[in-house]
């Protein structure tokens, strides 16, 4: 594989990236992303360090993290988290990921929960009904892992 691949795969994904964002208005698909990895971090009942680390790990991975810094995605998610104690606010965060149903992110939407909910290396039977959910809300997005 030549050296070059990587650099240009990401540089098309980051193109890609940004025209689904530009379709959707600001930052709406990051907020989206934000919001999945918070709903997935809170639905074994706790949020553990090492999902927040990988969110980071995982938006650093896709290349993503050109869009806001650490800190301040962070605290996004962390307001995700505490705002989506209300059963009200999941339901309208499960609203606004159906709108990327069937788009260029919903495999990207898929495979931050994925990466949250593998992140203790242990899949809790909420995650996974959570996951199946998500999946069916996006048309059956394609993911990394196989529940």
């Amino acid at each position: 594989m030549s050296k070059y691949y990587a650099p240009r795969r990401s540089q098309h994904l980051r193109a890609e990236l940004t025209a689904e964002i530009q379709e959707n208005h600001e930052d709406d698909l990051f907020d989206a992303i934000i919001a999945a990895a918070a709903l997935m971090a809170r639905a074994d009942g706790r949020v553990l360090e090492v999902e927040r680390d990988h969110l980071l790990e995982f938006l650093d991975r896709q290349d993503l993290l050109w869009m806001r810094d650490r800190d301040e995605t962070l605290a996004q998610f962390e307001s995700y988290v505490h705002k989506l104690h209300d059963p009200d606010e999941s339901g309208a965060a499960f609203s606004w990921l159906r709108r990327y149903r069937d788009s260029r992110a919903a495999a990207l939407i898929l495979n931050v929960c994925d990466e949250v909910a593998g992140a203790d290396h242990n899949l809790d039977p909420r995650e996974v009904q959570l996951l199946r959910l998500i999946r069916a809300g996006l048309g059956g997005a394609p993911s990394r892992r196989a529940h």
